[in-house]
């Protein structure tokens, strides 16, 4: 779903609520969401350190080529800053 159209449904949602009159659970809605929000660069994180872990624990130098990485076509970087790479283009063009 592209945020433009998860950004309509939220404000049809929204708007909807309240002209029906259930303030109490657009707030809890605005809560959860809000939580939500919270929780996901924590999340984030734990999913960058277990993608670390899982390659650590298979015997991948984190210094090494990335080249030793089967299969992506990449050589004279380093793995620790190839993934780091992953982790941070995918981050900017999902709030593309």
């Amino acid at each position: 779903m592209t945020p433009a159209l998860e950004h309509v449904i939220e404000t049809q949602v929204n708007r909807t609520l309240i002209r029906s009159g259930r303030t109490a659970l657009h707030r809890r809605l605005g809560v959860a969401g809000a939580v939500l929000a919270a929780a996901v660069p924590f999340a984030g994180l734990l999913a960058t350190a277990g993608v670390v872990a899982r390659v650590v624990a298979i015997g991948i130098d984190l210094n090494a080529d990335a080249s030793v990485l089967v299969g992506i076509g990449v050589s004279g970087v380093p793995v620790v800053q190839f993934l780091s790479g992953v982790v941070m283009k995918r981050g900017i063009e999902s709030r593309a």
